[in-house]
């Protein structure tokens, strides 16, 4: 019998919260190092990318990184039902804001520029490029408006299924990262990388 999106969300969280500080910094490191290497990440100008909390693996090396790069780096901010991604040069940029995450300070620039690097989290992902999210649709609403930028979703090896079920409003990703490096995608997304 397949889990439901509810099970998968209790499995998974209940694995990350299980994780000690040091597991949670080696999965992020070397999942950093699989992109950082990436030629997709090198040539792009712009990384929309997440602040992690709650033990996700972490975004800060990349977003250290575009910054020492001289990229353009934006990150969520959540209003109501919507979600845009702000401009940001540094964490000094940022505030707490909804659910206890960090959040761009309202003076901080919305991102309008072309297609960007857009590093997607999610509660897990499966071998097409399928993804459930938190429960708030924030991603897909936002990538169904912005279909031009490329997405990663990042995320543990655990979180990784053979198939996830999905909605008519679900949104996939173009490629999924771990800690182990990019998954090739099997059937009809099947990339080499």
């Amino acid at each position: 019998m397949e889990k439901t999106k509810q099970e998968i969300r209790k499995e998974c969280r209940n694995a990350r919260m299980a994780l000690s500080e040091c597991e949670v910094e080696e999965a992020s490191r070397r999942a950093a190092g699989f992109l950082l290497k990436d030629a997709d990440y090198r040539k792009v100008e712009t990384i929309l990318a997440y602040i992690d909390t709650q033990q996700e693996i972490s975004t800060r090396a990349i977003l250290e990184d575009a910054w020492r790069c001289g990229k353009t780096t934006a990150v969520p901010r959540v209003e109501g039902k919507t979600m845009e991604f702000y401009q940001i040069t540094s964490y000094e940029d940022l505030e707490p804001g909804h659910f206890g995450v960090w959040e761009p300070k309202v003076h901080c620039p919305v991102y309008e520029g072309p297609s960007a690097l857009l590093l997607v989290p999610g509660v897990a992902f499966d071998r097409e490029g399928r993804r459930i999210g938190y429960g708030g649709g924030f991603y897909d609403r936002y990538l169904e408006k912005h279909p031009d930028h490329h997405t990663v979703g990042y995320a543990y090896a655990f979180q990784i299924y053979e198939h996830l079920p999905t909605e008519v409003f679900d949104r996939r990703v173009d490629r999924v990262l771990t800690e182990n490096g990019f998954l090739k995608y099997t059937g009809e997304r099947e990339q080499t990388k």
